[in-house]
């Protein structure tokens, strides 16, 4: 993967970085997840089944993101991520926040 970015630094002596990043995920071999499953305490008419849900051979994986880092020790961190290929897309956010001593 690559990432770039950049940091500032504010008025108050604060670190503001933001970045972005992209790559590639390739799979070699077993591409397709493949789940058996029943319901508890169902009847015989509900019988089990079975569920396949077919990955591509590579997914484009894509990040950005901010952090900001107080001369307190605080640090703020925003990412969003996802990964997308024909059949796929997936993707999520985090938020976090530490205190540094």
């Amino acid at each position: 993967s690559l990432q770039i970015g950049s940091e500032r630094v504010l008025a108050n002596g604060a670190r503001f970085t933001a970045f972005g990043g992209v790559g590639v995920t390739g799979f070699l071999s077993g591409r397709n997840l493949n789940v058996s499953a029943s319901f508890l305490g169902a009847s015989s008419v509900a019988a089990s089944f079975d569920t396949t849900s077919p990955l591509g051979e590579y997914l484009a994986d894509l990040e950005a993101g901010v952090t900001l880092l107080s001369t307190e020790g605080w640090e703020l961190q925003g990412i969003g991520f996802g990964q997308f290929s024909d059949n796929v897309t997936a993707y999520g956010m985090r938020l976090q926040a530490a205190y540094r001593f």
